[in-house]
């Protein structure tokens, strides 16, 4: 008598206990041998890849403690600290504006805000465009720069 399992919850399947004759008509590749087979190839394949692993992770520690390496990084912790730079000298520029919602050029409430990514100072883009145009440089930084640079900004309602 073949007890049967109801309780699987994929629906239209239904476990079953194989009894002797069931095993004894399964094909040969079921045979226990074959799961030796199976086992042995599974272990091969491990091996194959952990024993490089392995050796790259032996040389990496024997490299790691060896003479060279401490060698290296005592020449490395020996440099000397390099001087901290220089401060920056004020640059003659424009005079930014006492509110920061006004254009540094014109001192009056910015109409349509553009950035000059060289600098990164807002200015009203008619100001920023005709400053550039002729100077070549940022009104307030002096770095150069060209009207390609000068970016429209919208804000944010």
């Amino acid at each position: 008598m073949v007890k049967e399992y109801t309780y699987v919850p994929v629906p239209g399947v239904q476990l079953v206990r194989m009894t002797k004759e069931d095993l004894l008509l399964q094909p040969s590749s079921a045979s226990p041998g074959s799961s030796v087979v199976r086992l042995l190839g599974f272990v091969v394949g491990l091996l194959a890849k952990a024993v490089p692993v392995g050796v790259f992770f032996l040389k990496f520690l024997n490299w790691w403690h060896s003479d060279e390496h401490a060698a290296t990084t005592a020449a490395i912790t020996r440099l000397p600290v390099p001087p901290p730079p220089e401060p920056m000298q004020p640059v003659p520029g424009v005079n930014l504006p006492p509110h920061p919602a006004q254009c540094p050029l014109c001192f009056k409430s910015r109409r349509t805000a553009a950035v000059l990514t060289t600098s990164g100072y807002v200015f009203c883009y008619a100001c920023a465009h005709d400053y550039v145009e002729q100077h070549g440089r940022c009104p307030i930084t002096h770095v150069p720069t060209t009207a390609l640079q000068l970016v429209r900004l919208y804000p944010n309602n």
